[in-house]
């Protein structure tokens, strides 16, 4: 909040970065996106908000919980939708999942979730989780046990774990953690997850219920044994450095054993940390607790939307917790609330049009409900204010901030923070109108204020530096510009990261300054330095720049927005700005003829490796799932035989994946209107073996002690996908597990983690099909000799012939993977769908609209046998709901008849 604000339509910011990072209509789901929406649905058909335990409550839906008897990290979540209409259930961050079983653990949601799902529907998808109960509870089992929603047993102990939550997040963010010897990007919720423990103990009094160093201890210790125990190819590597008891425990030496001291001593004390911060009286951050009131966790959600920069989920929650609080009676001050919350979060969209009669109705309302002098009229005033500001009505602008000004002296003391926040705004309205006098006594007054609350270092005070120097600069006081300019620069370098936009535009001012003293060099250096980082940020658009909001909150939102911190829908639909409605319309109508194009020829690359150079990894069914993968693709789905690869075995080597990829086959093949299939049956490799954390698809010529030099690196082999292969349409179902995690047993934390559906789905277009969760199993089939996921797969392709739709058939897939894994081995497999596609849901089968020549026979392109078409296979008994999906996170398989694991 600084020197006078040039809010342009954010909308075009917006509208441009949709273009860069997710194509204009694409959408991508995240924790607060769609989880599960249905693939080729239209975004007016989503669905109406309703919050998960409203739509019980009323019966609208029922849903199950899952976990696997280990983790405490995350539960499967399974929806049933009863209506015939979609739903956009929000799970907000502390709900609460409480077993009716005395035993089980209490889940309590670490981050606002939303899951689409569609009209008679049933979907599955991972839900963050913590567990609420004491350490000695045992979490949820794979066969689940019966959960109810709503609030926790002990209110004021709810409270205590939400701030716990936040206390972990801050100390995470401020560098609290970066010492303690835990995966970065865990660490957060296990200490969050002891602290729990702690805090719980500490309550029960319970001797057995204590989180000590001890405890810690014994828990690694027992996970990691139980891991070997499990797992052949962990003991191998242990055995070269641990010794293992008889029982097959690790027994640590005197220098493993202090080792190991050393870091549950760090682990303990963050863990001590976090619960005293969690108790400190100006801890930001905290969630409110769900209540069942659908209007209060709907504007809840949303703001804190808003406050992430993800201003389309912001704004269709906030709507719909408006539409919520016109249902109340009279004049009610929660419609108020919701008006002013949406019309702030509009402004700041740059919708300034739609915003303005938001506030106005709000300022109404409060001021009938508390009169002309209420804090939260001031509020309004000062969104009013900036509204007028943007609009470049200075006058009224001054006019406003005033009356915001007075009202909070008033309420709330005249060295109030929000009193600083004020003046400081009315202090860049001032400069704006050139009444320089008056702009130096606000932000003098501001920044006095601002100190004394905030301390030094603070980027509040940093603002009210930069609209400060702003002012010398045009009042001639340059030297005073420049260092106000460089001690706000210092400050938000710290506070705000180098990234952050807002640090251009005190580089701008420090420009100023340099160059009215003529130090031209150091001007230019700071220019070439604000460009650099606005490019960073926004590309080379330079009216966009020009607009960018001037206070660093917003462009601290909008650099969330870019950077995907909080993933979001991001469409031309969901954005309507003031921008030319005829040229969003024709934006519109060709991006959608774009996206529903004919598929012109069809393209695949099939790998399938039971036969590995090293014998012992030898796998029973991979080659033959890929070899039936094949015949389906050129005897039912239209794919000529030269238009495939086929990799079978000892054809199937690092050399010949990759050049097939990224130079000899796919690169020189698919045009941008074609279809590219590509199929992967084999071993993966966990991140855990890997010293910097990469997965791996295990060729046959892979060495396993030598991943990085002999394997295929996942998320490179993405990017290649991206950058080498020509179409925007992309299918990629992979059979390779990647979870190294240990068969269900003790409690525990240290699970290791899959790559995610997003580190494989890159772009517009690409639909990944994977076999299974992360800390899931992939099996091969006890009645037939196929992996259960490819046989199943098949099954569902099959189903309407040439039409069925590759969302329809993997809603078939996954019901019937995990009703057979489940039968025949008391395991959870489910399968994963994770899709950033455009338009119509993809039909695999589709006849191509203008097939051309294949590439030059080689050795590695096979005949297809002539097959007769297999008939459709018929769904019985099972319920196949259309275009679901699920959750975006990526299994990948393993299989077993002997048993067998893909590990």
């Amino acid at each position: 909040m600084h020197f006078r604000r040039e809010l342009s339509p954010v909308f075009l910011a917006l509208l441009l970065l949709a273009n860069t990072f997710f194509s204009l209509s694409a959408w991508a789901a995240g924790p607060l996106s769609a989880v599960g929406a249905q693939i080729g649905q239209s975004n007016n058909a989503k669905g109406a908000f309703v919050t998960l335990r409203e739509a019980v409550k009323k019966g609208e839906v029922a849903f199950s919980i899952h976990g696997d008897g280990v983790t405490t990290s995350s539960v499967q979540l399974t929806i049933n939708n009863k209506t015939g209409n979609p739903l956009r259930l929000v799970v907000p961050v502390n709900e609460s999942f409480r077993s009716n079983s005395g035993n089980v653990q209490t889940m309590m949601v670490t981050k606002d979730t939303i899951v689409s799902v569609g009209a008679n529907a049933q979907i599955q998808v991972a839900l963050d989780t913590i567990c609420a109960s004491l350490k000695t509870m045992k979490p949820p089992p794979a066969d689940g046990v019966s959960f109810v929603i709503g609030d926790y047993p002990d209110k004021g102990t709810w409270l205590k774990l939400s701030k716990i939550m936040a206390a972990a997040a801050d100390l995470d963010k401020s560098g609290g953690f970066d010492s303690i010897a835990l995966d970065k990007k865990r660490r957060q919720h296990t200490i969050a997850q002891y602290a729990v423990w702690m805090t719980l103990g500490r309550q029960s009094g319970g001797p057995n219920d204590q989180l000590t160093k001890e405890s810690i201890q014994s828990d690694f210790l027992k996970e990691l044994s139980e891991q070997v125990k499990n797992n052949p190819r962990i003991r191998q590597d242990l055995e070269e450095h641990h010794q293992l008891g008889a029982g097959g425990d690790i027994v640590l030496d005197k220098k493993q054993k202090a080792g190991l001291d050393a870091r549950v001593e760090a682990i303990f004390n963050a863990t001590d940390l976090t619960c005293r911060r969690s108790e400190e009286a100006n801890l930001p951050g905290i969630c409110g607790l769900p209540d069942d009131s659908n209007w209060s966790n709907l504007n809840q959600v949303g703001l804190r939307a808003f406050g992430k920069g993800d201003y389309v989920e912001a704004q269709e929650l906030l709507e719909a917790a408006e539409t919520e609080a016109e249902k109340f009676p009279g004049k009610d001050a929660r419609l108020a609330n919701s008006l002013n919350n949406l019309g702030r979060c509009l402004l700041e969209e740059g919708l300034t049009a739609d915003a303005e009669p938001k506030l106005k109705r709000a300022l109404v309302l409060f001021t009938a409900i508390n009169g002309d002098d209420s804090v939260e009229g001031a509020d309004v005033l000062e969104n009013l204010a900036t509204l007028f500001s943007v609009k470049n009505d200075l006058a009224t602008a001054e006019q406003n901030f005033k009356q915001a000004l007075a009202i909070r002296q008033k309420k709330l003391g005249a060295d109030h923070i929000e009193v600083a926040d004020t003046l400081n705004e009315l202090g860049g309205v001032f400069i704006g109108e050139k009444k320089f006098d008056e702009a130096e006594s606000v932000l003098k007054n501001a920044l006095a204020i601002r100190y004394k609350a905030k301390g030094g270092d603070s980027p509040e005070v940093a603002a009210v530096n930069t609209n400060l120097a702003s002012l010398y600069c045009q009042t001639g006081k340059y030297a005073q510009a420049e260092k106000l300019s460089m001690r706000a620069l210092s400050i938000d370098q710290k506070a705000l990261g180098a990234d952050n936009p807002f640090l251009a535009t005190i580089l701008d001012v420090l420009s100023q300054a340099y160059k009215a003293q003529h130090k031209d060099a150091e001007a230019q250096t700071c220019i070439t330095t604000a460009t650099a980082m606005r490019k960073k940020v926004l590309g080379d658009n330079t009216s966009l720049i020009a607009s960018l909001p001037a206070n660093y909150e917003a462009q601290t939102r909008l650099l969330s927005f870019v950077s995907d911190k909080d993933r979001m829908e991001a469409s031309v639909k969901e954005i309507q700005g003031s921008t030319d409605p005829k040229l969003l319309k024709a934006v519109e109508v060709d991006q959608k003829a774009k996206a529903n194009r004919a598929v012109q020829d069809k393209w695949a690359l099939v790998v399938g490796i039971s036969k590995y150079q090293d014998s012992s990894i030898n796998l029973k069914y991979a080659a033959k799932d890929a070899k039936d993968f094949y015949d389906y693709l050129v005897n039912e789905a239209h794919f000529q035989p030269d238009h495939i690869r086929l990799l079978l075995d000892e054809k199937a080597t690092r050399v010949n994946i990759l050049s097939s990829l990224g130079d000899k086959f796919l690169p020189h093949a698919a045009g941008p209107n074609d279809l590219v299939v590509f199929y992967f049956s084999g071993h993966g490799s966990p991140s855990a073996a890997d010293s910097a954390g990469a997965n791996y698809l295990i060729a046959h010529d892979t060495d396993k002690n030598s991943l990085f030099a002999t394997g295929i690196k996942v998320q490179e082999f993405t990017d290649m996908i991206k950058q080498r292969v020509h179409s925007d349409r992309m299918i990629l179902a992979m059979d390779a597990c990647h979870s190294g995690a240990a068969e269900p047993g003790a409690k525990g934390i240290f699970r290791v983690n899959n790559f995610s559906v997003d580190e494989i789905a890159q772009g517009s277009g690409q639909y990944v099909v994977c076999s299974s969760q992360p800390s899931q199993v992939s099996w091969e089939s006890k009645k037939y000799p196929n992996g259960v996921f490819t046989h199943c797969l098949l099954e569902g392709l099959r189903k309407d012939g040439d039409k069925t739709k590759l969302g329809d058939a993997c809603t078939y897939m996954q019901d019937k993977v995990q009703r057979e894994v489940l039968n025949d081995r008391g395991e959870m497999q489910t399968p994963v769908v994770g899709a950033h596609w455009e338009g119509e849901g993809v039909m695999l089968a589709v006849k191509p609209a203008k097939p051309g020549p294949g590439l030059a026979d080689d050795e590695f392109t096979v005949k297809a046998p002539v097959v007769k078409p297999i008939a459709n296979v018929a769904s019985k008994g099972i319920v196949v709901p259309a275009k679901s999906a699920v959750k975006k996170s990526v299994p990948a398989a393993a299989t077993a008849k002997s048993p067998v694991k893909k590990p």
